[in-house]
This record gives structure tokens, sequence and C-alpha cells, in this order.
């Protein structure tokens, strides 16, 4: 207990709603800092690509991620099979419309994240002009949204159950 003390600076132990909210700063603090480990990982590899040379970072950002996301992983295993009940077949057929929704929006803005970074902060960054690399445009729409809207769905027909269904 004395950690949560030691990172939120607290004098006292805390009690039970402070202790779950300082799990779920620490919980949002993590995936923030993932996510963008994960976007200036992609973006140096990118710049990389365009001054033809091999950085530490671009080497180690990625190894770090493995190795963090091997350790949730581990500390996840309790709930890995969780799944989302709703009352009606009705609200379930409508968490998965939004699900649905929501997922192809965060595959849309990853390609286009990866779209620009490929088109035009990579080269700006290097010291060029944008350009307008085409196959490589291509290449990331068949390797992250076409697998992507195909496993979407899939994925989340298992996750939502009607409470009857138990």
């Amino acid at each position: 207990m004395s950690m949560y003390k030691k990172f939120a600076g607290l004098t006292s132990e805390p009690d039970e709603y402070q202790k779950s909210k300082i799990d779920e700063t620490l919980a949002l603090a993590n995936i923030m800092g993932m996510l963008g480990l994960g976007l200036l990982a992609t973006l140096s590899l990118f710049i990389d690509f365009e001054m033809n040379q091999l950085s530490a970072f671009t080497i180690g950002a990625p190894v770090l991620l493995f190795i963090i996301g091997l350790r949730s992983a581990t500390l996840m295993k309790d709930y890995s099979n969780h799944k989302l009940y709703v009352g009606t077949k009705e609200e379930a057929q409508q968490l998965k419309r939004h699900l649905k929704k929501k997922g192809y929006l965060y595959i849309v803005l990853i390609w286009l994240y990866v779209v620009i970074s490929i088109n035009i902060l990579a080269p700006i960054l290097t010291g060029q002009l944008p350009y307008w690399h085409r196959s490589e445009t291509l290449n990331t729409l068949m390797i992250i949204v076409v697998p992507s809207i195909i496993l979407t769905p899939s994925s989340l027909n298992n996750k939502v159950k009607v409470r009857g269904d138990e």
C-alpha cells in the first residue's frame, strides 16, 4: 500500500475510492504513453526510411512496446474472457453496431496517420518537400485496413452476450 502513497503523494493510506481513482489515472497514463510511443516509433521508422538509415529509437521503441505488451498480457490473464452482458437482443445488436463503428473509426484514423506520416511528416522532418507515395499508401491500406475490417465483426460476436444466454 505504500505504492499509493509514493505515486500519489499521500500522507495517509487512501480509502477504496481514492485507490480506484489512482488506478484509473495510472491506467490512462499508461495507455496514453504506449500510444504515444507507438506513434513516435512509427514516425521514426518512416523518417529512417527517408534518410536511408536505422536509428536506435526505431529498434528500441518496438522492443520496449513488445516487452510492455507481454507484461500487460501476463497481468491481464484474468480478464481475457471478458464479456459484455446486455438485457435484450436489440441492445446487443445496438452495442455491436456501436463497437463496430468505433473500431472502424480507429482503423481509419490509424491508416490516415500512417499515410500522413509517410507522405508529409517524414519528408518535412528530413528537410524535403512532401510528396505522394502511391504504392506505399496502397500497401498500408492492404496491410492495415483490409484485415482489420475483416476481423473486427468476428471478434465482437463472442464478446457481446444477452443475459439470458449465459
